[in-house]
């Protein structure tokens, strides 16, 4: 018995339960039963899971909620968007060194020029100082601006 595709009209079930992107796939009728079928490039089969306590779960599925997904479709986009983006990405040794470097550089310069254009003379002394003090806290400024840009700016 050959298969041929069904043409799938949406009830007003179906469409509390399905979202768009469901009227995409292809429903073949196999000996009195439709058999959803998704093309090839499409197919899902690994699964991606996590525990969570009941109050995360609340949290997480009011989120999706809100969206108007399902918690797994949800997740799914969640996950893929950071996945796709240098979000979260951790900074290497290199990148946090040429920061550091920066910043450290940005410090020495700001400060002299505030005392230049307050008239005062800068001494050699005065710029070594400088020059110390920027590069003691280097790293430590890089890890707070590290921590602000994942976060947003926000604590």
């Amino acid at each position: 018995m050959p298969v041929r595709p069904v043409n799938f009209r949406r009830s007003t079930l179906t469409s509390l339960f399905c979202s768009l992107r469901f009227e995409r796939m292809v429903f073949f009728k196999v000996r009195s039963q439709e058999i959803l079928v998704m093309p090839t490039n499409q197919l899902r089969n690994r699964t991606v899971g996590s525990k969570m306590t009941e109050s995360e779960y609340e949290k997480l599925a009011a989120l999706a909620e809100r969206e108007g997904l399902t918690l797994g479709e949800w997740c799914r986009s969640v996950l893929l968007a950071r996945a796709n983006t240098n979000e979260g990405k951790k900074a290497n040794a290199t990148d946090q060194t040429l920061l550091a470097e920066v910043m450290a550089l940005r410090t020495i310069l700001l400060n002299a020029l505030f005392t230049l254009a307050q008239g005062a003379v800068l001494t050699t002394k005065e710029l070594d100082r400088l020059i110390e003090r920027a590069d003691g806290e280097r790293f430590d400024r890089v890890r707070e601006r590290l921590a602000e840009a994942v976060t947003g700016g926000r604590s």
